[in-house]
């Protein structure tokens, strides 16, 4: 070794960075784990964007993780989960991770970033409707490319595609999902290239990718330091107390209930399909009702056309091969307000037949409220995004999952 003082000088220099990763990772994650409890509340963007605090959320019994889009944040009401739940009054509080336009690629990606995390563990996968639905006539956003790219994360994806939780197989298909938002991703030209091998099941692109697993597996470690980094940033500039404040406490339901639609009644006052006033602006424009069964067939062909089944199904295989405890929580349709939209009743159970098909193979606990599609104030609108009553009905069944009392 004196013979070589540089290469001892590096060894040394290897080993001593080496262990203060380490070190750092156990701390991050301890603070992490101290913390996570109390910083719920104050709705961190770390937690959407990163994994760090999903991941310390996932070690606490009293939390319980619900991933969705914007059916969970498009109305801000107490009846909201994250809200009701707020003072752990069963024992319990819930997290929303959820965003405006999250597409079901999106949520397979921060699936496979939790990893070994989910194995064993309660969580809720929340849908609905009108993420099936990508056509003008019915909704004014539709631009998949925005939305994705809203919620891109470098993190999840490179977590998603080193995965070394995950087969081949899905990451192929998580690839080849991917490879549609090519303007978002190609920012980032190793991970464009780690998408090219991934996405083709040739030998020789199969090879290339083992061959750069160490690379993005290194790179991959740089984005989890850095995302326990922010996190630890926040928690040594602000005062966190550990300690929350839990009230326990009986849930009247149906009282909850009545107040619930009474607050939804007065929010739907400018219309009488149930629509909340500030979303009744896009319905005045079009000439209501329209004739029965005018747009079936463009409700057929926009609902089975949809990518969105595909990128469905990949979500569910993730979260197979990992080992979670998802309950599939989905929302009912608006068969009335479908209807005057010229979409016949027996058209729309289209949705079910299908969600039931991708979903049901796997044999993962699925609440469809099917038994409430007549009910003009369980959403909001055509999509189906939860109302404040409707939010009620969502709340009974976390409660009872949680306490493991949801029947099949």
């Amino acid at each position: 070794m004196s013979r070589t003082p540089h290469l001892t000088a590096a060894l040394i220099s290897i080993f001593t960075l080496l262990a203060a990763v380490i070190g750092f990772n156990y701390y991050a994650q301890a603070l992490e784990r101290r913390d996570v409890n109390a910083l719920i509340p104050l709705n961190l963007a770390q937690m959407e964007n990163g994994v760090a605090l999903q991941r310390a959320a996932l070690q606490k019994p009293d939390i319980l993780m619900v991933y969705g889009s914007s059916e969970l944040t498009l109305v801000s009401t107490p009846y909201q989960a994250n809200q009701f739940f707020s003072k752990y009054p069963t024992g319990f509080t819930v997290v929303d991770v959820a965003s405006l336009g999250v597409l079901s690629v999106t949520l397979a990606q921060e699936f496979a970033a939790l990893g070994p995390d989910l194995r064993g563990k309660k969580i809720v996968l929340s849908i609905m409707p009108g993420s099936f639905f990508l056509n003008k006539k019915y909704f004014i956003e539709n631009n998949p490319e925005h939305d994705f790219a809203m919620n891109f994360s470098r993190l999840r994806t490179y977590e998603a595609l080193f995965s070394p939780y995950l087969s081949f197989g899905i990451k192929n298909e998580i690839s080849q999902s991917l490879s549609d938002f090519r303007s978002t991703i190609r920012s980032d030209p190793f991970l464009t290239f780690a998408i090219d091998q991934t996405s083709s099941t040739s030998i020789n692109h199969h090879i290339m990718y083992y061959l750069i697993w160490p690379l993005g597996e290194l790179q991959t470690e740089i984005l989890r330091l850095q995302d326990h980094f922010e996190v630890i940033l926040y928690i040594w500039t602000h005062a966190i107390d550990p300690n929350v404040q839990k009230v326990p406490q009986s849930i009247d339901w149906n009282a909850t209930h009545q107040n619930a639609l009474a607050e939804q009644i007065k929010n739907t006052s400018t219309n009488p399909y149930g629509v909340e006033n500030f979303m009744w602006w896009y319905f005045d424009r079009i000439s209501l009702p329209e004739p029965t069964g005018s747009n079936d067939d463009l409700y057929k062909r926009t609902l089975l056309n949809s990518q969105e089944w595909t990128d469905f199904k990949i979500l569910l295989i993730v979260l197979q091969q990992l080992g979670a405890k998802p309950l599939i929580l989905s929302r009912p349709l608006n068969v009335p307000l479908w209807e005057v939209m010229g979409v016949t009743e027996n058209t729309q159970d289209i949705f079910y037949d299908k969600l039931h098909s991708v979903a049901d193979p796997f044999k993962m606990p699925l609440v469809d409220f099917r038994q409430y599609d007549h009910d003009k104030y369980f959403s909001i609108d055509q999509g189906s995004h939860t109302s404040r009553d409707g939010w009620v009905y969502m709340d009974q069944i976390l409660d009872a999952y949680y306490h493991g009392q949801l029947q099949p």
